[in-house]
């Protein structure tokens, strides 16, 4: 059979009110127009199916994304241990415990282990807003941008995950052995 043949015998079964056989005829007619196109389809994740160049391309812009990401959470992480460097001196990354280091916790964040609270840590420094994400203390989708939607709590989670990953990172290269632990 053709998918000229099962759009065919769609069409019928539409004229004759057989609504449940054209949903039929209609999704095999598809699945030859598919197969005589030689295209390859898969279900994306909104559910539809479309065509897996198009869906790998998708994917493959979703992780161009999170890597740009990730790169300026690297850089505020950087601008953020220069800054206290600059302002307190180096001595708070010895107060850092990489195995409780959780860029989520007000308590276990850097400013938290630094200065006792994250609160108290902006209030020290005197930032706030902002600087704050600027200097990945906090997350950069606090950031207002009137362009885009308030951020998922994936994606939030996300963002934190990355942060403390890129604190470890920066901070293990720079920590006494004992407590580089993580």
């Amino acid at each position: 059979m053709t998918a000229g043949q099962a759009w065919e015998m769609a069409g019928l079964a539409i004229m004759d009110g057989y609504k449940a056989d054209a949903a039929r005829w209609t999704k095999v007619a598809r699945e030859l127009q598919e197969q005589e196109r030689g295209m390859e389809m898969v279900t994306a994740i909104s559910g539809r199916r479309v065509p897996a160049r198009l869906e790998r391309r998708t994917m493959k812009m979703n992780d161009e994304a999170k890597q740009l990401k990730r790169s300026k959470i690297r850089a505020f992480v950087y601008a953020g241990a220069a800054f206290l460097d600059a302002k307190i001196g180096t001595e708070w990354r010895k107060k850092i415990d990489l195995e409780r280091l959780n860029l989520e916790s007000c308590i276990s964040c850097i400013l938290g282990q630094t200065f006792g609270e994250f609160k108290k840590g902006e209030d020290e420094l005197d930032i706030h807003g902002d600087a704050v994400a600027c200097f990945g203390f906090e997350r950069p989708s606090i950031i207002k941008d009137p362009s885009r939607d308030d951020p998922s709590w994936d994606e939030c989670d996300e963002e934190y995950k990355m942060l403390t990953e890129e604190w470890k990172e920066l901070l293990s290269k720079s920590l006494p052995k004992s407590k580089r632990r993580s």
